[in-house]
């Protein structure tokens, strides 16, 4: 009976002779098949040298790293060809199939190693997506090597790439993508170059209210100031501002947003009934709703599900529409706001969709995540850092993030824990 390799979960460290080649500029990352970067790593020892497809990533500020599956699976280079035999790279993660070389050697367990290797290099640099060799029982992207013939199907490598979410491209697709994206901010082929290397400043208010400023704009969300008892601003503090966010109606988050909005000019964007509702008491808005997003010119805004109440409670109540929480581009980052939500398991789809950089989450319990369900939801998102919020500020929300901390030791995201009024710059 065939081992079952399965899908990796784990993560692996890349040999010392893959170290980036590329990596003199912040921004997005892609793998690179290494025999398309010009190293000698093929079976034979030579190389497919993509020259053009090079100049294009350069060209678009887009890092690239180059990798070689076999290399790390522990292959020697020169090496004997090798092929899948009884089925393609689906069939080889599930045990139901091999790769041997040409003297019939059984060499599964080096290419699974290989992927799993490649695999984990992806989730560290957070790579969008890969370009890889075509035809190869490893990398090939539409073709493999099966049985010493060239076939349909993607190889070992290509395949557990793309089981993470993660898109494979052949070279030409690859120049294609670049060549019709590379000024679209979020794409595929990479971030707005202009805006690579931005540094993002980060200010905690307590509760679930952040500023950001990358240095050209600046985003409020969730402005909850007056009554605040951890804000360290007031509203008044506030006069050069490109949006306020909000995420659903209740007063500790839609706060002092419509005060703002009409000092300052800058707009609301929020769920649409949400957003009518401060556009009746003066406030410029923009009305977005559930999975709609919009290109402004401060960033990219996207609304995501939050399972919560949403509703505007002073002498009676008035329905203020769905919660949401946000996706923001600003920076050349990918912000996370969940707004105030239990777990879902559709996080694990927004974090499979989206590569996010900083997650804001809440952790204070009985209105919303406690501790151990946010680090779960962690689990799900992958996001690089996670600031914990929505804490400490009524007596039912006595959390500290300590909790939190605890309960993410030992993963590879960073928590950073903003005191109130506090800033952090992320970049």
């Amino acid at each position: 009976m065939q081992e079952k390799h399965g899908f990796p979960d784990g993560y692996a460290t890349a040999s010392e002779a893959h170290r980036p080649l590329s990596t003199n500029r912040a921004g997005p990352v892609v793998l690179l098949s290494a025999c398309l970067a010009g190293l000698p790593t093929r079976y034979d020892g030579s190389h497919r040298r993509a020259g053009e497809l090079l100049g294009a990533l350069d060209g678009a500020g887009i890092r690239w790293v180059p990798v070689c599956p076999e290399q790390l699976g522990g292959l020697p280079t020169p090496r004997p060809a090798c092929w899948l035999a009884g089925g393609g790279g689906p069939e080889v993660l599930e045990g139901r199939a091999r790769v041997v070389d040409e003297h019939g050697v059984d060499r599964t367990g080096a290419f699974v190693a290989g992927a799993r290797a490649v695999l984990g290099l992806a989730r560290r640099l957070r790579a969008r997506w890969a370009v890889l060799q075509d035809g190869s029982p490893s990398c090939g992207v539409h073709r493999t090597h099966r049985d010493a013939t060239k076939v349909p199907g993607r190889g070992v490598t290509a395949t557990c790439l793309a089981h993470e979410g993660i898109e494979v491209l052949a070279p030409s697709e690859a120049l294609a993508r670049i060549r019709a994206s590379e000024n679209e901010v979020g794409s595929p082929a990479g971030r707005n170059p202009q805006k690579e290397g931005t540094m993002v400043k980060v200010t905690y208010q307590g509760h679930a209210c952040f500023h950001l400023d990358d240095g050209a704009h600046r985003v409020l969300i969730d402005p909850f100031l007056t009554g605040n008892p951890h804000a360290q601003a007031g509203p008044e503090s506030f006069e050069d501002l490109d949006a306020i966010l909000v995420t659903h109606g209740h007063g500790d988050h839609l706060g002092d947003a419509v005060e703002i909005s009409k000092r300052t000019g800058a707009i609301i964007v929020a769920p649409f009934e949400l957003a009518a509702f401060c556009q009746r008491r003066g406030a410029n808005v923009h009305p977005m709703h559930i999975g709609g997003s919009r290109r402004f010119e401060f960033g990219r805004v996207k609304l995501t599900i939050a399972h919560h109440g949403s509703a505007f409670v002073d002498k009676g109540t008035e329905y203020t529409g769905n919660p949401c929480g946000f996706l923001l581009e600003l920076g050349g980052l990918l912000f996370y706001h969940a707004g105030d939500t239990a777990l879902f398991y559709d996080m694990k789809l927004i974090g499979e969709m989206n590569r996010i950089d900083v997650a804001f989450l809440p952790i204070g319990d009985n209105f919303t995540m406690g501790p151990e369900d946010a680090a779960k939801a962690v689990e799900f998102l992958r996001p690089r850092w996670v600031v914990p919020m929505h804490y400490g500020t009524f007596d039912v929300l006595e959390q500290s993030p300590e909790g939190f901390v605890e309960a993410l030791e030992g993963t590879d995201v960073e928590v950073v824990v903003i005191p109130f009024g506090g800033t952090r710059e992320f970049r």
